[in-house]
């Protein structure tokens, strides 16, 4: 994080070495609401003896409720509207201020109370007088975005128009579409189609086409996006048409990087940062982030890490990450953002963004005022069906066609074809 700008750091559980009353297990640290036993619970109370800044935090499913503050000896209360089978967990951390000092909370108590008419009743209670320690440690893993594989490989996919062709057990060819579509071949089968009875249709238009990353809340992102009702890196358009929206939604985040000026005279210098901090200057972990290194920048202006004891250890030269494939604006060639926009180092728009890169000419075929749709059937030879791919060409006639959908029955030969004019 950046300098008097919060840490980042873990929730440590609160480990309760005893309990009375029910609901509280001592091995998981958890307390499980049941409505037919319990009835209702009106809030938790976290009792606390330390000498030390903490910061109190209620779980609820595995999930962060609340988080509060505070220091010394005191008791933190939690207001709870729970439902049945909801599972609760105490855990304590650093304030946001933190200066890596150990934290000890010497002594904790929690209560889950129930208030029936005026007087309190403690449905459990649970309590250690063994001293719970928060050391300087930060584990970077914690601090870290969390998602499926699955999720992000299928992120990538609909970001790059890719097509995924499995090729051997676990192994699979990845590439673009236009580029898997110039791998196929063109296969004359005119005399195995039935020409004279043929369906066809002009293809359903969308009305809306959107591309569009997560709904960031680091702060440059989410003031653009507040700002310019589309995110940062997004694109959309809109036509008259009467059809469905065409959304490509990407499950990463979108960082919106800075180059940092001088506050002395303002001059821009060759600093270029993403802050992944909220509008109110919390530390924000989001979606995974994917991003070009562009190159190497040897700075003319230093910047420093500060440890905690406050040295300062300075340097020029970095790494220099960001949406765009360079650092010199002459040899951008990819970008990504799916539409144009200005990148906030090299100060200059850039087209070659997703969209065009990846999706223009699919997007393009589709709107053409030629394009349809045509159904054909035929009978075709056995080697032939088994030679066929999904990217080959069909020519029937004079017309070269895409396969958009194919039944084949390998007993007796029969196909039904959907297929697009090749435009």
């Amino acid at each position: 994080m950046f300098k008097d700008q919060p840490n980042g750091s873990t929730n440590e559980v609160v480990n309760f070495t005893s309990a009375t009353g029910s609901g509280f297990n001592t091995t998981t640290d958890k307390f499980t609401f049941s409505q037919s036993s319990m009835t209702d619970m009106d809030y938790i109370d976290v009792a606390v003896t330390s000498t030390d800044n903490y910061a109190i935090s209620l779980y609820v499913n595995g999930e962060l409720n609340t988080k509060k503050e505070d220091s010394g000896n005191a008791t933190v209360r939690f207001i709870t509207n729970p439902n049945d089978g909801d599972v609760f967990q105490i855990k304590f951390s650093p304030i946001a201020a933190w200066d890596a000092s150990t934290i000890n909370l010497t002594a904790v108590t929690a209560s889950f109370v129930i208030v029936p008419i005026t007087t309190p009743v403690n449905i459990a209670t649970a309590s250690t007088s063994a001293t719970q320690t928060y050391t300087a440690d930060v584990i970077v893993a914690d601090q870290m975005p969390e998602q499926k594989i699955s999720d992000f490989i299928g992120s990538l996919v609909r970001a790059f128009n890719l097509v995924i062709v499995p090729v051997a057990n676990n192994k699979y060819d990845i590439e673009p579409l236009d580029d898997w579509y110039a791998e196929g071949t063109t296969r004359d089968v005119t005399e195995y189609i039935d020409t004279e009875e043929i369906t066809i249709r002009k293809p359903s238009l969308y009305r809306r086409i959107n591309f569009k990353y997560n709904e960031t809340e680091a702060i440059l992102g989410e003031q653009y996006r507040l700002q310019n009702d589309i995110g940062y890196g997004d694109l959309r358009a809109d036509f008259t048409f009467d059809g469905e929206e065409f959304s490509v939604e990407v499950g990463f985040d979108h960082m919106l990087f800075e180059r940092l000026s001088n506050q002395n005279g303002g001059a821009l210098t060759t600093i270029g940062v993403g802050k992944s901090i909220t509008r109110e200057i919390e530390p924000y972990i989001g979606s995974p982030l994917i991003f070009y290194v562009a190159g190497n920048i040897r700075g003319n202006e230093s910047f420093s890490y500060v440890n905690m004891d406050g040295d300062h250890f300075p340097f020029t030269d970095f790494w220099q990450v960001g949406n765009v494939n360079n650092d010199v604006a002459a040899s951008v060639t990819k970008t990504l953002n799916f539409g144009t926009e200005v990148d906030p180092y090299l100060l200059q728009g850039f087209s070659q963004g997703l969209y065009s890169t990846y999706w223009k000419d699919y997007i393009t075929d589709l709107y053409d005022t030629s394009r349809r749709t045509f159904q054909y059937s035929g009978q075709l030879p056995l080697g032939l069906m088994l030679a066929l791919k999904i990217n080959d060409k069909l020519t029937i006639g004079e017309r070269n066609y895409i396969i958009n959908q194919m039944k084949l029955n390998l007993s007796t030969g029969e196909t039904q074809m959907e297929l697009l004019n090749d435009v």
